[in-house]
């Protein structure tokens, strides 16, 4: 693995790394780094770079009103000051399209954050902190944990840097239980599954069976467990509720579950599910026992198996791979130096791999096959396992190790210790939590603090040769290859040349085949006209006339497509009465769209189109125009004159020479500063109001002027369900401004 050095690095000097096994990587493939301080989300931000776009500082704590002086002391001096444990994002929320964030800190305090937008890199919106979901979880605890006594076994496990552990006195043993059971140690969210829930209405007080009615009721929800030195807890929350309701209502408790002699250390949720089946959490105690347990629809945890015996030797990761064909992944469970990978289908324990001399970091994985793991001791290491290995659990026989030597530039010092390496989903690029070490003066001492640097792989052969398969089979889920298009970043003028021509081979194969449709290969001319946006880019003065003719008419091809659904999903779904007069007047700019285009172009299915939209002119009762001479349908934002209607151009003129900008999804002229741009094609769009209303309180209002609703729109095939992103090149749209 050849790699080069990125010049992109993020540095943050207040801050540093205090945990291991602090990254997470959430269901769209964002990064989610955790630092003593604050939280870095990296992503592929507009499709051309990985960007840091976010930051949450830690912020204004809850004070729970306990004794001051309950507190654990220890030989070594630990700092006061607060810090995040760990930080893990749940599954998407159905209806608002973003994930939420769970923090912990070593203050007792637990933050669920809601993931802001995408922004630019000059724009870093505050993260939304909901308070009200950490007090309805401390007053739970306080109602029907504080007072209960029953487990006054509590172990007094202290982590491995405090030599041992002093109490005062005069605390007495409730109120250091209290403290106990607010401090959460570990944290993760279990994926999506139904839930079935059983409830019954009696109509009156008889013992009639017949008067008992059963309902059964299907719900989409994720779990957050907390594991902490007394208890484990798990929250459920609903991910189908409404993206107007507050989010304190979708979470509640699910159930309590002690784990006996230890603190619950580290947990985390097996990745898949099999129809119908419930979630398996895997559990760690500070006493090295590592269980896993099933989650029943009564909300009992049955241990399934004991993966390691308590043997007072402490776990300090565990971490499932993703899951391979057959729907199976592997439990990492790592001990100080050593790490041990568990089957649970086969029910089988490798003995100890000791590959380094220092404790191990962080474990991530690339596939179910490949998993990265970093130590202390500044080495990364690659694991590659075998597909004989699932059977043989053969450490001898069925992985490769391969030590990954990292490039230092001139002026570079080697780092002491990495803290985790994060693979991109096609190992085109490493992320590299590093220390970046502080300078040591007289009477004071060194501090390490955070550096995270990239790098990327410089295998132009095998990129080129997966690249047409790759983006072929994830055309709907570009941001599982979003490193495969960042790399042409790093691509030189040839090699762009390259990749421009094989997409175009490939799009007149396609175009050749017999009985293909556009629907069939039309996403390959998103991959050409991003490809072309890098090379204008990086190379203008290499573009050539047959490449701009090209972007031009495959832009007009995807904006084809996009229109027809969307007329077609209005005609399918939609009555008049049920849109604005801001959708009708969309809807008719893209019917005129269609009959100016077909009118000066061939078109293969010309008659399919204008039947469509001349359907959607008899529901919306409007005369069918001459594509010559279509009627203006908009005043301009300025002098309110009239805007001659030219659907075609992006950027028009009204009557008075006002210049005026058109946006990309709607049509509409654009009236707001507040808009997403794509910062590939230099394009705008309109914010829907579903998209703004998290993040806004205008947009609050059903009735805002600023953020409308587009239901033809939002409910169409290249909208629905998806991250709002760039029609053309598929790129995540960003925000230029913050709302108001």
């Amino acid at each position: 693995m050849n790699l080069i050095k990125s010049k992109q690095s993020i540095k943050h000097s207040s801050s540093s790394f205090k945990c291991i096994s602090n990254t997470h990587r959430s269901e769209r493939d964002q990064f989610l780094i955790t630092s003593s301080k604050s939280i870095f989300i990296f992503s592929p931000l507009n499709g051309s770079n990985l960007q840091q776009y976010s930051t949450a500082e830690i912020t204004k704590e809850i004070d729970f009103q306990l004794d001051s002086a309950i507190t654990y002391q220890s030989q070594s001096k630990m700092s006061v000051d607060p810090y995040f444990k760990e930080a893990r994002f749940s599954p998407h929320l159905n209806s608002m399209n973003v994930s939420l964030i769970a923090a912990s800190t070593n203050n007792l305090n637990l933050h669920i954050f809601l993931q802001p937008p995408l922004s630019s890199p000059t724009f870093q919106p505050n993260w939304v902190n909901q308070q009200s979901i950490q007090l309805k979880i401390y007053n739970h605890l306080k109602s029907t944990e504080f007072d209960n006594d029953d487990d006054d076994d509590c172990d007094e496990y202290q982590y491995k840097e405090q030599s041992f552990v002093i109490r005062e006195s005069e605390i007495k043993e409730y109120q250091h239980r209290q403290r106990d059971l607010l401090d959460i140690l570990c944290l993760d969210w279990s994926p999506r599954f139904k839930l079935v829930t059983n409830k019954n209405n009696n109509k009156n007080n008889n013992d009639n069976d017949n008067d008992n009615i059963e309902q059964t009721q299907k719900s989409n929800v994720t779990l957050l467990a907390l594991g902490g030195k007394r208890i484990l807890t798990l929250w459920k929350m609903n991910l189908e509720a409404h993206y107007s309701e507050p989010l304190e209502n979708t979470i509640e408790h699910f159930a309590t579950h002690k784990l006996g002699k230890g603190w619950c250390q580290h947990l985390r949720w097996k990745p898949t599910l099999s129809a119908g089946a419930l979630p398996i959490i895997a559990t760690a105690t500070s006493r090295g026992e590592v269980t896993l347990y099933n989650i029943d629809h009564d909300t009992t945890m049955t241990p399934i198996a004991t993966v390691c015996e308590a043997d007072d030797s402490p776990v300090t990761l565990l971490e499932w791979s993703p899951p391979n064909e057959s729907g199976e992944s592997l439990l990492i469970i790592g001990k100080g130096i050593a790490l041990q990978i568990y089957n649970p289908i086969k029910r089988s324990l490798t003995n100890y791999l000791i590959n380094n001399t220092d404790n191990v970091s962080s474990v991530i994985f690339a596939n179910a096959n490949q998993f990265y793991c970093s130590s202390l001791d500044a080495t990364i290491q690659r694991y590659t396992v075998s597909d004989r290995f699932w059977k043989t659990m053969d450490t001898t026989k069925d992985i490769t190790i391969e030590t990954i030597n990292l490039p230092l530039e001139a002026n570079d010092r080697a780092p002491d210790n990495y803290y985790f390496c994060l693979p991109s989903p096609n190992n085109l690029f490493l992320i590299v939590g590093e220390n970046a070490q502080g300078i040591q003066k007289m009477y004071s001492v060194r501090r390490d603090f955070v550096n995270v640097n990239i790098y990327y792989n410089s295998d132009f052969e095998n990129y080129q040769l997966g690249l047409i398969h790759k983006y072929n089979t994830n055309k709907n889920q570009l941001y599982r290859i979003w490193d495969t298009l960042a790399y042409q970043r790093y691509l030189t003028e040839d090699q762009l040349v390259e990749i421009i021509d094989t997409t175009i081979a490939e799009l007149d194969r396609l175009q050749n085949k017999k009985n293909n449709q556009l629907a069939d290969y039309y996403h390959f001319y998103k991959l050409f006209i991003y490809t072309y946006h890098i090379m204008k880019e990086q190379c203008p003065n290499k573009i050539i006339e047959q490449w701009n003719i090209l972007c031009k008419l495959f832009i007009s091809k995807v904006e084809m497509i996009y229109i027809v659904n969307v007329l077609s999903t209005f005609l399918t779904n939609m009555d008049h009465s049920m849109i604005s007069k801001d959708e009708e007047i969309s809807l008719l700019l893209m019917c005129d769209w269609l009959l100016e285009i077909n009118s000066d172009n061939v078109i293969s299915d010309k008659e399919k189109q204008i039947s469509i939209a001349k359907q959607v002119y008899k529901k919306l009762e409007q005369s069918v125009p001459d594509p010559k001479r279509l009627p203006p349908r908009e005043k301009c934002i300025f002098c309110q004159h009239n805007v001659p209607n030219k659907p075609l151009l992006s950027t028009v003129e009204c009557v008075n020479g006002c210049p005026l900008a058109r946006c990309q999804r709607t049509k509409l002229l654009l009236n707001t500063h507040q808009l997403f741009h794509c910062q590939m094609c230099r394009v705008k769009s309109l914010i829907f109001h579903k998209e703004a209303y998290l993040f806004d309180k205008e947009a609050q209002d059903d009735k805002s002027s600023t953020f409308k609703q587009f239901k033809a729109i939002e409910a169409s095939p290249d909208i629905k369900g998806k991250a709002s992103s760039c029609l053309y090149c598929g790129c995540t749209y960003t925000r230029r401004y913050p709302f108001e």
